[in-house]
């Protein structure tokens, strides 16, 4: 929604839908509260998350429970989907994805004992098996 063209009209017709009204969480905000998901409930002290979302996805750096930085990335699942990118099956979106990463000097910079993982689907798998 962030990034949407019709974000000020989405968001009027959720008001008058539900009357709730939503808040779009800037790029910082959105990488402190999927480190914070994250880093509590992992115990590995250094890594990268990577946070695959609708619209962008984000890779967020973290040494000894400190954020140290972030990247946000501009595709997600939906506007890879969106764009008609076979996900598994295209080697435009692995050069895209590389092309990408390598803008963010804290990947790879001492990236050799970093742990990747999404923040959604961790939730998930930890859901799914029980795991508060």
């Amino acid at each position: 929604v962030r990034r949407a063209k019709n974000q000020r009209s989405f968001l009027d017709e959720v008001v008058a839908n539900t009357g709730i009204k939503l808040k779009v969480l800037s790029a910082e905000e959105e990488a402190t509260y999927v480190y914070r998901g994250v880093i509590n409930t992992m115990d590995i002290p250094k890594g990268l998350i990577l946070e695959i979302g609708g619209g962008s996805s984000k890779i967020i750096y973290y040494n000894r429970r400190n954020l140290l930085n972030y990247e946000t990335l501009p595709f997600g699942a939906v506007t890879l989907t969106d764009a008609r990118i076979a996900l598994l099956a295209s080697a435009n979106i692995v050069k895209l994805t590389d092309e990408q990463i390598k803008t963010c000097d804290f990947v790879t910079a001492g990236a050799d004992k970093n742990v990747i993982t999404t923040a959604d689907t961790r939730a998930i798998l930890r859901t799914a098996a029980g795991i508060k």
